[in-house]
């Protein structure tokens, strides 16, 4: 998928949206591999605590359990490729991607709303989907000379950032480089309160990046830092802001919270300047959430919950059924289903506009009642992603999640009635985790009738509600190197084997996700039984790797009759 824009007027603002590896082998081992550069980097800070062996033997632990094949590590997606290509692993290139499936080419709202934001104020954009695909179109952006590149931090990392800017600053040395996004909110919420090694890194990113919007919005911000670029305005009087002086010392301007005005946000998908779009799109209805779960690091973003209007989101959902090739739509929201009544009204606006797409979304399990459950499935709802986390009561306490165990086999019940899938997500080592909670969680999975699974492991930072709680629970480290009274990263990652093992009456895309791979495939025309068939062959073959090893008569076997199964849905000529 090539989104970039072909405007006849010069770009003043370049967006680039993420920055999302074309395969899980790349992604995984990028993933660990930052991780262990972290731990490196904070070591001095826990003396009495090893953090780089934890994360190492976590990385260790949890890549061993993604299923993988000569060499690679692999989700669904993946797998299909390998399959497609002659049962050759595939590199994925800009060149070819648009013939193998991929998350690099999913489209995400970010990047589309500013560049559908800036345009109402003026400013003509253009868009880079993803840096890792789309580097070629961001140089050829680049020689356009714009005032700015604006680089979203929702699905990248800070360390890919500076890597892009680098990029960014050696191809056109003038041009200013903007970040902002929610991890630069998280990272830099504290301004000068930031500890010194904080600091100190952040400094590193001079001079290739220019300015940080600290804001959970932003893109008021961004307006007036484009529009003072513009006009050679001084950006120290700009709020929200951090830059850099001569030398590289960072200060903050003042701070100034964006209202939030979603009927702004406003995506009229059939009139933007993209070459194409695929036939997944996401729709974001609301921003924000109600509740404050001890595990969440989004919550203080964003106060209160903000919506659409019916009539704006009327809109957006008629201009994708004028596109007349959206198969399916991925609700966005943080919490699409917990106003009952709003809920209600959003189902009716679906199902009388009858645009002829399936859509899903993430929900809890609290929300799901015959009426709700009823009413999502009659507008077109097929799959919903659940915060379940656990089948510990006292650790839903804990994490001050609001549900029990019990509505969640209630809820599961009730989606099976009518008729949707559903994935649930699952914490693994949070504060009060041991192995008999481990097992709790591996039996509800098994009898409740959950579709897919995924086990996220636990990773700590202090920007989660649970920091200031954390002598309470005796945690120390940070990221996916912890310790607290229950257990340690080093103890929970070794559970995985087994509970992978033991899950047997559900499905899971490993550490890919498993709603945007399902998506994704809808969106290219698989069928939700192709789909289930195919997640069913591939955790066959893990378990079997899992328990007999790559090398072993067992596994090579059922390789065999997997791919030849797996030959009868994703044929090399399929369109």
């Amino acid at each position: 998928m090539n989104s970039s824009t072909h405007n006849s007027v010069r770009p003043a603002v370049v967006i680039v949206a993420m920055n999302q590896e074309s395969c899980a082998d790349l992604f995984l081992r990028e993933q660990f591999t930052r991780g262990l550069a972290r731990a490196k980097r904070q070591a001095d800070r826990y003396p009495d605590f090893d953090l780089v062996k934890q994360q190492e033997i976590v990385g260790r632990n949890l890549l061993h359990v993604q299923f993988q094949m000569d060499g690679y590590y692999m989700g669904l997606l993946d797998l299909i490729n390998y399959i497609r290509n002659g049962n050759q692993p595939v590199t994925i290139t800009p060149e070819n991607a648009d013939r193998f499936l991929t998350l690099g080419r999913t489209m995400t709202v970010n990047g589309v709303f500013l560049l559908n934001y800036l345009a109402r104020y003026g400013f003509p954009a253009r868009l880079i989907q993803n840096y890792v695909l789309e580097k070629a179109d961001l140089d050829a952006a680049l020689a356009e000379n714009p005032l700015a590149v604006a680089i979203s931090s929702t699905f990248a990392s800070m360390d890919e950032i500076k890597s892009m800017a680098g990029h960014i600053k050696a191809v056109n040395p003038g041009v200013k480089v903007v970040v902002g996004g929610s991890l630069v909110k998280k990272v830099m919420d504290k301004g000068a309160g930031l500890k010194p090694q904080t600091l100190d890194y952040l400094g590193k990113f001079w001079p290739d990046v220019d300015v940080f919007i600290v804001e959970s919005q932003g893109e008021r911000t961004l307006v007036k830092v484009i529009d003072a670029l513009e006009h050679h305005r001084d950006l120290a009087e700009v709020p929200n802001l951090a830059l850099f002086d001569h030398q590289g010392q960072i200060a903050f301007t003042p701070r100034e919270a964006e209202p939030i005005d979603m009927d702004q946000g406003v995506i009229l998908w059939d009139q933007l300047p993209l070459d194409r779009l695929p036939a997944s799109l996401p729709v974001n209805t609301s921003r924000g959430c109600m509740y404050n779960c001890r595990f969440c690091t989004y919550r203080q973003l964003i106060p209160g919950v903000n919506y659409k209007s019916l009539e704006a989101l009327s809109e957006e959902l008629d201009s994708i059924k004028r596109l007349g090739f959206v198969r399916h739509v991925r609700f966005t929201d943080d919490n699409f289903t917990a106003n009952r009544g709003r809920l209600l009204e959003v189902c009716s606006l679906i199902k009388k506009l009858d645009a002829g797409f399936t859509w899903s979304t993430f929900a809890r399990v609290d929300a799901l009642t015959p009426e709700t459950a009823g009413a999502m499935a009659e507008a077109g709802c097929e799959f919903l992603e659940l915060g379940i986390e656990s089948a510990s009561n006292d650790i839903l306490k804990y994490m001050h999640k609001h549900i029990t165990v019990e509505q969640t086999y209630q809820a599961l019940s009730l989606l099976k009635q009518v008729g949707i899938m559903a994935s649930g997500a699952f914490i693994v080592g949070f504060p009060g985790e041991t192995k008999q909670t481990l097992r709790q969680t591996c039996e509800l999975i098994n009898s409740s009738g959950l579709t897919f699974y995924r086990l996220n492991f636990f990773t700590y930072t202090s920007s989660m509600l649970l920091h200031q709680e954390r002598q309470e629970f005796g945690i120390t480290g940070l990221g996916m190197a912890w310790r607290h009274k229950t257990m340690d990263a080093a103890t929970a990652s070794a559970c995985y084997p087994e509970l992978y093992q033991s899950i047997t009456n559900s499905l899971t895309d490993g550490f890919s996700s498993t709603w945007e791979t399902f998506k994704l495939l809808r969106g290219e025309g698989f069928s939700k039984a192709q789909i289930i068939k195919m997640f069913s062959l591939m955790n066959a073959l893990n378990r079997t790797r899992l328990t007999d090893g790559e090398d072993s008569g067992q596994f090579r076997n059922l390789r065999d009759a997997v791919i030849a199964s797996f030959q009868e849905v994703v044929g090399p000529d399929r369109d």
